[in-house]
């Protein structure tokens, strides 16, 4: 009786704490379900892994070529292996007696390294440039090569230099200067011709128009040829256009620097009218320039004056 007493009294206990954790049971009992599943599928993958590497054959395909680089090529040759995590194929150990086997190519080239990149401050050192102010140099002509000749072959190195004509010739005025006083190695900027006027006769202006310039080269004497000499270029401009006594000037730049290039020593100017005819009275239409030689008062020889640079 006492036996049944307490097997009730138990059971209502146990069927009281069922219902109160009913819900906490239930939970722990599908964990302990899914944990046990877990480990049973663990295992059988185990063992079926386990069994198929201790079952599994392969047939190794490799052989090589008795030139040139290896080829696969199938043979009968089976090997039993065992699979690591990695896979890796094992050749067969009898290899044909005519294959080669090949050596791996070690390339046994240097290393090229990287050229290191200079380090401070780089610069360029420039030359030292010397820059020469300008100067000016007047150069007086020379008394025995400047005068005057004819078309009759007449003419002077020891009077006024005449431009004109009268009734019997033409003339025409000469002018010489030497540059060998000039420094070496100089860069002409620009040269000047200046002759004085200094007297009339007629009308030389009206019959001949303007005083021309040629460039010329006639040398260390002045005579008869050098009336029609060849010019090195004729009518390099006009020197006078009218009657007024003053000092005429003309630009003669680029035949200076033609002087220096071919090294001619002197640079050389005949001087005539554009418009020459025989004719007029005996005394002629003529315009005189002073001379280097000293005749009259208030004299100026002819100059020419030079303004360069040194290089």
């Amino acid at each position: 009786m006492v036996i049944i007493q307490y097997i009730t009294r138990n059971k209502i206990f146990f069927y009281d704490m069922l219902q109160k954790y009913k819900k906490q049971l239930l939970i722990s009992f599908v964990i302990i379900a899914l944990l046990g599943s877990l480990c049973f599928v663990s295992f059988f993958a185990f063992k079926y892994g386990r069994s198929n590497q201790e079952t599994g054959l392969i047939t190794s395909t490799l052989a090589l070529k008795t030139e040139g680089s290896p080829t696969l090529v199938p043979t009968t040759t089976t090997h039993t292996t065992i699979y690591p995590t990695t896979f890796i194929t094992v050749f067969p150990k009898n290899f044909p007696t005519n294959s080669l086997v090949a050596s791996p190519t070690i390339n046994t080239s240097p290393i090229p390294t990287a050229t290191p990149k200079p380090t401070g401050t780089l610069f360029t050192i420039m030359p030292l440039v010397v820059f020469h102010p300008s100067e000016t140099q007047v150069l007086e002509g020379n008394a025995s090569l400047d005068g005057y000749r004819s078309s009759n072959n007449g003419g002077s190195n020891t009077v006024e230099i005449w431009i004109g004509r009268n009734n019997i010739a033409t003339f025409r005025g000469f002018v010489s200067f030497d540059l060998k006083s000039l420094p070496s190695n100089i860069t002409i900027e620009k040269a000047t011709l200046k002759m004085r006027q200094m007297g009339i006769v007629g009308k030389p202006y009206i019959i001949g128009g303007n005083v021309v310039v040629d460039h010329l080269d006639y040398g260390t004497s002045l005579d008869a040829t050098d009336y029609n000499r060849a010019a090195i270029k004729t009518h390099i401009g006009v020197l006078s256009d009218n009657d007024t006594f003053k000092e005429k000037n003309l630009e003669v730049t680029d035949s200076v620097k033609n002087d220096l290039y071919y090294k001619r020593g002197r640079s050389q100017y005949r001087l005539r009218f554009a418009t020459e005819t025989i004719g007029g009275k005996s005394s002629g239409d003529i315009v005189y320039f002073d001379p280097e030689e000293n005749l009259y008062q208030n004299h100026q020889p002819p100059q020419l004056e030079i303004t360069f640079k040194k290089n």
